[in-house]
C-alpha cells in the first residue's frame, strides 16, 4: 500500500497502541510507570548509548540505571525478585540512580554490575521508584546473561514471549532468536522436543508440541499441540543437547511466562473434519487440475497425482519421475491449454550449499492416455541461495502472464555467514513476470552475473521486450502468491531471523543509508501489489537494484510502521533513516517467526458463503494453522481469524471448488522425513454449542500381520467440531483383544483442544496369537463417549 500521510498516521497510531498493549499485558509495567520510568543499560560507566534493558542478551560488565532522574526521591533495586519483596539489593537516594551504585569518588560514573557473578540465563531487574509525589511504582525488565556463549558456544539471544511475560494466549507459540558465533545454524538432527521443551511449572509436566527452525536454521519455534492451561506458569528450556552445525552445544537456557485466559479468535460459522489422506513423500505444493485430480510437487523432484473420491479421500496414486533428483516446488496449469503444466524446479533443497543460478521454469506437456509427457525447459539461470530460498511458486495473472516468486540469497540484503556469504543478484527477492508465449530461443537464460563456467551474455530484465521482468521488488521469500478476485496480488512473505546484515548505500547516494551488522528479527508480512502500481519495493534490500533500506527504516523516534530498531544485542537503524522512496508497506503483519507459506482465495459457497473470497494462509512455524484473512475495501486486511489448528508444519493448501474441501500438505522434520496430506472435509453439520468430537478415520483395519510382529502405525485425528474447548481425559483400548493393539504415541492427558482444532494419536497392531482380532478405542472427554473399531488378523 502507498504510505500516504493519512494511512501512515493510522499505522503509526496502531503500532503505538500495540506496543503499549504488549508492555501492559506483560505485567512488567504499570500504566503510570510506562509513562514515566524505564530501566536502561549501557556498555559505558558514562551511561552513553544506552538501550532499554528489556529482552537484551548481555555479557561482561553492565551499567544499569533508571531514567529519567528528575521527580524521584529514592530507587530500590532488586535482582530476580519481581515482586520487590524483602531487602533491596541496592538503594539509591540521589541521582543518577544506578543498579550497582554510583562511583563515590566521581559521583557521576556508574559502578559496573559484573554479570559473571550470576548464572547464564534469564534474569530480571526490578526498581521500586518513590516519586517526589504519589505512590511508589514498580518497573521491571527481563534480560538474558550469556557469558559462556560469547566464545564458540551458541545460545539464545531472546524469546517471544519475553521472559517473565504474563497474560499470554493459551495457544501461543514460543520462538527464540539465536546467537550463532560459529556461523553455523541449528543442527536439525539434534532439534527435538527433548532438546527444546516447554514445561508446566507446577509439576514439570512436558507440553506436547512441534519444534522447527527457519530456512537459515537461525531461529527456533515451539508450537504446543494442545491448549495451555489458563493462568498458569510455563518454563521454556533449550538444553545442551541442542547443537549447531559445527557440533558445538548450546548454552542451556530457561525462561518463563504465564498464560491468560484467551486464545486466537476463531473463524465463525465454519467446521471441517480432518483426516490423513496421504503419508509418504515430502510434498511442496498442491493444486487440483482441470481433470479434477489432485496434483502435488515434491522435494524429491517427482510429480504426483491422485483421483479424488466423492468423500474427498485420495486413491490411484500416479507418479511422474521426469524431474527426479531436482527439487520441485511450484506448479500451475496453463489457462490456454489444460495439458500444459508449468513447474518451478531447482537444485536439491537439502544438498547445501546449493549451486547458484540453478533455478528453472519447465513446461510439461501431458499425454492424454497416461501420466507421462514431454519436458521443455523454458527459463534457466534463476538465482538460488545456499539454503532453501529458491524459485518458489507460480500463478497465472488476469493478464495471461505467468508470475513467480523468487527468494533472496541472504537474510537481510547483504552477505552473511549463516547464508553462505552469497550476494543478492538482480532477480533475487522479487516477483517476476514471465511472458509464456515465447517459441524461439528457448530456454531463456536469465543468469545475471558470472558463476561457474558462464561468463555472459548476462540477462537484462529492464531491456525492451524482455520476456522475464521484475514485477515487484524487495519481496524477501514469498513462498506463494494469490491473484485475488479484487484485482490485487497478495504475497505472504517470510521475514528474516535475527543476525543478518543490511547493505550501506555507496558514496554519492543521498540520503545515505548506514549498514546494519547483526540485525533484529523481522516480522512476516502480507504484501499487496496493486497492478496499476507495479514496480514497488517491499522491504528486502538488494544493492544490485539500488535498494538499501530494510522494511520501514527508522524515520522517527516514535514507533514507525515496519521500523528496524535495536532489540537486545541485535542492532537496528539510528533515528532518521527513511524508508525507500518506493516502499509500499504491508497489508497485514503476521508477527515474528510465523512463516506464512501456502495461500489461496476460497471460492466455494460452503458454510453459507462465510469463507467465499477470503484469503486462507497456512502458518508453517508459529501457529501450525490456517488463518482466514478478510480484505477490506482498500485491499488491506480488515480482520484475521483462525480457521483450523493442530497441523504439523503445514506448507501449502488447495481447495476443491466442487465441494469446498481443503487439502493441506505437511512436512515432517522439514521434509527430511517425508510428508502428509491432510484432508479437511466440510462438515455438513454446523459447529455445536456444546462439546463434540469426531475421530477420523471412522475405524482402523491394520490388515494381516504375522504373530509377534508389529504393523506400521496408523494415525487417528481427534477433531473438535464445537465452538467450545474439548477436554479429552482418557484414551483407552477395550475389548477381548485389547492387548493386541497399542497406542504408539499418546498426547499428555488431560488434553484440551481448541474449537476447530485437532490432536493426533498413533496406533499399531501387534498380535501375540493367531486369528482375527478386534478391539475398540474409547475416547472419554467432556463430550459424549466416542468409540471406534480396531481390527486386524494374522496369516
Amino acid at each position: 500500500m502507498l504510505l500516504n500521510p493519512v494511512s501512515r498516521c493510522r499505522q503509526l497510531c496502531a503500532a503505538t497502541i500495540l506496543f503499549c498493549i504488549l508492555l501492559f499485558g506483560s505485567g512488567l509495567l504499570s500504566q503510570a510507570a510506562f509513562a514515566q520510568y524505564a530501566i536502561q543499560n549501557s556498555q559505558s560507566p558514562t551511561r552513553s548509548d544506552a538501550l532499554a534493558l528489556q529482552n537484551q542478551a548481555l555479557a561482561g560488565n553492565l551499567y544499569i540505571f533508571v531514567t529519567p532522574t528528575s521527580g524521584i526521591t529514592k530507587v530500590e533495586f532488586f535482582l530476580d525478585n519481581p515482586s520487590a519483596s524483602g531487602t533491596p539489593r541496592q538503594t539509591e537516594s540521589l541521582a543518577p540512580y544506578d543498579f550497582a551504585g554510583t562511583n563515590s569518588t566521581t559521583t557521576s560514573l556508574a559502578n559496573p554490575f559484573n554479570s559473571t557473578a550470576v548464572a547464564d540465563g534469564p534474569h530480571t531487574v526490578t526498581a521500586r521508584i518513590t516519586p517526589t509525589s504519589g505512590s511508589p511504582q514498580l518497573v521491571s525488565a527481563s534480560f538474558t546473561v550469556a557469558n559462556k556463549s560469547t566464545g564458540n558456544q551458541p545460545g539464545v539471544g531472546g524469546t517471544n514471549p519475553i521472559n517473565g511475560a504474563t497474560n499470554i494466549r493459551q495457544d501461543q507459540a514460543v520462538s527464540a532468536d539465536l546467537l550463532l558465533p560459529n556461523s553455523a545454524g541449528v543442527d536439525q538432527a539434534t532439534l527435538s522436543t527433548s532438546t527444546v521443551r516447554l514445561l508446566r511449572a507446577k509439576d514439570n509436566q512436558a507440553v506436547p508440541g512441534t519444534v522447527n527452525t527457519s530456512g537459515g536454521a537461525d531461529a527456533i519455534v515451539f508450537q504446543p499441540t494442545t491448549l495451555l492451561d489458563a493462568s498458569t506458569q510455563y518454563i521454556f528450556e533449550v538444553t545442551s543437547g541442542l547443537h549447531d552445525e559445527s557440533g558445538a552445544a548450546f548454552v542451556p537456557y530457561s525462561g518463563s511466562f504465564t498464560t491468560g485466559t484467551t486464545t486466537s479468535p476463531r473463524t465463525p460459522g465454519t467446521s471441517f473434519i480432518k483426516q490423513i489422506a496421504y503419508s509418504g513423500a515430502a510434498l511442496a505444493s498442491l493444486v487440483i487440475g482441470p481433470d479434477g485430480k489432485l496434483y502435488a510437487t515434491s522435494i524429491d523432484g517427482n510429480l504426483r497425482r491422485w483421483t479424488i473420491g466423492g468423500d474427498g479421500t485420495l486413491s490411484n496414486l500416479e507418479t511422474y519421475t521426469g524431474l527426479a533428483g531436482r527439487s520441485l516446488l511450484g506448479l500451475a496449469f496453463d489457462p490456454r491449454n489444460s495439458k500444459v503444466l508449468w513447474l518451478a524446479n531447482d537444485a536439491p533443497i537439502y544438498i547445501q550449499p546449493a549451486p547458484d543460478f540453478s533455478g528453472k521454469i519447465t513446461k510439461l506437456i501431458l499425454n492424454s492416455s497416461s501420466f507421462s509427457g514431454t519436458l521443455q525447459d523454458y527459463i534457466v539461470g534463476l538465482p538460488r541461495s545456499t539454503k532453501d530460498h529458491a524459485t518458489n511458486s507460480l500463478a497465472f495473472g488476469p493478464d495471461g502472464k505467468l508470475y513467480l516468486t523468487q527468494g533472496s540469497n541472504s537474510a537481510m540484503g547483504a552477505p552473511d555467514e549463516t547464508w553462505g556469504n552469497r550476494e543478492e543478484h538482480l532477480l533475487n527477492a522479487a516477483v517476476l513476470q514471465v511472458s509464456p508465449k515465447q517459441i524461439f530461443g528457448l530456454p531463456i537464460n536469465v543468469q545475471t552475473d558470472p558463476y561457474g563456467s558462464f561468463s555472459g551474455p548476462f540477462y537484462d530484465p529492464f531491456a525492451k521486450n524482455a520476456p522475464v521482468k521484475i514485477y515487484a521488488a524487495g519481496v524477501r521469500n514469498a513462498y506463494d502468491l494469490v491473484w485475488h478476485s479484487n484485482g490485487n496480488l497478495y504475497l505472504p512473505t517470510n521475514g528474516s531471523a535475527a543476525g543478518g546484515n543490511t547493505p550501506s548505500s555507496p558514496a554519492g547516494v543521498s540520503p545515505a543509508v548506514p549498514a546494519i551488522t547483526g540485525g533484529p528479527t523481522q516480522n512476516d508480512y502480507l504484501f499487496k501489489v496493486v497492478p496499476a502500481q507495479s514496480g514497488g519495493y517491499f522491504g528486502h534490500p538488494n544493492p544490485t537494484r539500488g535498494q538499501y533500506v530494510m522494511n520501514g527504516g527508522n524515520p522517527t523516534s516514535g514507533v514507525d510502521p515496519a521500523e528496524v530498531v535495536t532489540s537486545g544485542v541485535y542492532l537496528g537503524y539510528p533515528v532518521g533513516v527513511l524508508p525507500d522512496v518506493n516502499y509500499r508497506g504491508f497489508a497485514y503483519n503476521f508477527g515474528l517467526n510465523r512463516s506464512p507459506d501456502g495461500a489461496i482465495e476460497y471460492k466455494s459457497s460452503s458454510f453459507a458463503g462465510v469463507l467465499k473470497n477470503q484469503l486462507l494462509v497456512v502458518e508453517y512455524s508459529a501457529g501450525d494453522d490456517i488463518l482466514t484473512l478478510t480484505p477490506g475495501s482498500d485491499g488491506n486486511i480488515a480482520t484475521v481469524t483462525q480457521l483450523s489448528s493442530g497441523f504439523t508444519d503445514p506448507v501449502d493448501l488447495t481447495e476443491d471448488g466442487r465441494n469446498g474441501n481443503l487439502y493441506v500438505a505437511e512436512l515432517i522434520d522439514g521434509g527430511q522425513s517425508g510428508g502428509r496430506i491432510v484432508l479437511l472435509r466440510v462438515n455438513p453439520n454446523p459447529p455445536t454449542s456444546g462439546p463434540s468430537i469426531v475421530v477420523t478415520p471412522g475405524s482402523l483395519n491394520f490388515g494381516t500381520v504375522s504373530t509377534g510382529a508389529a504393523s506400521p502405525s496408523q494415525t487417528l485425528i481427534l477433531n473438535n467440531t464445537s465452538i467450545v474447548n474439548l477436554t479429552v481425559s482418557s484414551l483407552a483400548i477395550a475389548g477381548a483383544d485389547a492387548d493386541q493393539f497399542q497406542m504408539t504415541s499418546l498426547p499428555t492427558l488431560p488434553l484440551t483442544i481448541a474449537p476447530g482444532g485437532s490432536a493426533r494419536v498413533n496406533l499399531a497392531f501387534k498380535p501375540t496369537s493367531a486369528g482375527a482380532k478386534s478391539a475398540m478405542l474409547q475416547v472419554t472427554s467432556n463430550a459424549p463417549l466416542y468409540e471406534m473399531n480396531l481390527t486386524g488378523s494374522t496369516p
